[in-house]
């Protein structure tokens, strides 16, 4: 907390901070004011699940999701974001930068961000994100420096991350993150929930090198955003001292029309550890949240996030309503693996400080759609069962 007071103090920003300044130049020989923005959210979860009997005898569950802290800082063209959220039982970093607006087409950044893959900030409208958000392809946050090149339609954004986000304070080996990374996680149940595997796994991100480019294309009444991302980094297991691979690369597109929106992905990843011999590399762990599961080590994604937002009049409680859906689809290359897919039908609306999502998940291998034995292994062996789960989040944003 000290550091980030005298981070505050010292070094606080945002590119837009002098809003009389049209240009790099005049940002910074205008004298520029402190700017502080400080929010957070209290939300909450309802819950009713096909595969959970007590659900059907209790009508659903209420839970606490997460209560959150958010800092925005500005002076002249220097800027500050951090975010820190606190869960039941763990509590964790999202994100937390210095940037500097190094002139008027380059924004550079160092910290923990968001990694520039992928549609950002978001491939997906419900709380659930898409299926390669539980994959670290999807809002993914790590800890290095970013710069992002932007003139006209073309945005350029290149970064090196020299580790992941965590872990934080939790009761895992190190799953308590906001993103999901390859991470090391101790054998048995201590530490992998109802399926544990049966030796310990020791692989961890370090030195990873991201490069995204997207192209905007505008009209009189429609829009599109066309880009291209690729992360190469290697995977250093702690056990044989030997350094293995990652890498993935997306095809994306955002295309809005009035009020439709739809956003599509074509994901490659793949994992290459240097396990100890004989340890099955079909499967790499994943973890965030405070819980390791397995994953495919190698597979596509397909997405597409489809959105309406309905139009209001602007008089009244109702600010915003946006009708969704969601749906994502992984194929796993491990002979013998059943592959996962996730559909997700909602509604969110907005009214003032208040914002809910309405969704309907109805998944199979979807490690947070199901529960028991299956949880861990959902994203790797997976099995045939589909399960349902009926989901309201409620969020108090200030």
């Amino acid at each position: 907390m000290l550091v980030l007071v005298a981070l505050l103090a010292a070094l606080p920003v945002r590119a837009d901070a002098v809003p009389l300044a049209d240009s790099l130049d005049e940002a910074v020989a205008v004298s520029p004011e402190l700017e502080v923005d400080v929010g957070g959210a209290l939300r909450y979860n309802y819950v009713y699940r096909s595969y959970r009997d007590a659900d059907a005898d209790e009508l659903g569950q209420l839970l606490f999701d997460t209560f959150r802290v958010n800092t925005d800082v500005g002076y002249g063209p220097i800027s500050l974001e951090a975010e820190y959220r606190f869960y039941s039982g763990y509590h964790m970093l999202k994100t937390g930068w210095v940037g500097v607006q190094a002139s008027d087409e380059v924004l550079v950044r160092a910290g923990v961000h968001q990694v520039p893959f992928g549609i950002t900030t978001y491939a997906s409208n419900s709380w659930f994100f898409q299926l390669p958000y539980y994959v670290g392809l999807e809002d993914d946050h790590d800890a290095g420096l970013k710069a992002t090149y932007t003139r006209g339609p073309l945005t350029v954004a290149g970064a090196f991350y020299k580790q992941a986000d965590g872990p934080f304070t939790g009761s895992s080996l190190a799953s308590a993150r906001y993103s999901y990374d390859v991470v090391p996680s101790r054998a048995g149940a201590l530490d992998y929930g109802s399926a544990p595997v049966e030796e310990a796994r020791s692989n961890r991100e370090v030195n990873q090198g991201n490069l995204k480019a997207v192209y905007t294309l505008t009209g009189d009444a429609a829009s599109a955003e066309i880009g291209a991302s690729g992360q190469f980094g290697g995977l250093y297991n702690d056990e044989t001292g030997r350094m293995g691979s990652h890498w993935a690369a997306a095809g994306h597109a955002n295309l809005t029309a009035g009020p439709l929106n739809a956003k599509l992905q074509l994901i490659r990843y793949e994992h290459d550890p240097e396990n100890p011999a004989g340890q099955d590399s079909d499967f790499i762990v994943f973890g965030a949240y405070d819980f390791p599961y397995k994953v495919a080590a190698n597979g596509t994604f397909y997405s597409a996030a489809l959105n309406y937002s309905v139009p209001l009049d602007g008089a009244g409680l109702i600010s915003s309503v946006n009708v969704y859906n969601d749906i994502s689809y992984l194929d796993k290359d491990p002979a013998g693996y059943t592959d996962s897919v996730q559909n997700i039908t909602g509604v969110s609306v907005g009214a003032g400080p208040v914002f809910t999502y309405v969704d309907l998940v109805v998944a199979k291998n979807h490690p947070f759609s199901i529960v028991g034995e299956d949880f861990a292994a959902a994203l790797a062996e997976g099995s045939d069962e589909w399960h349902t789960r009926f989901n309201v989040n409620l969020g108090v944003y200030f």
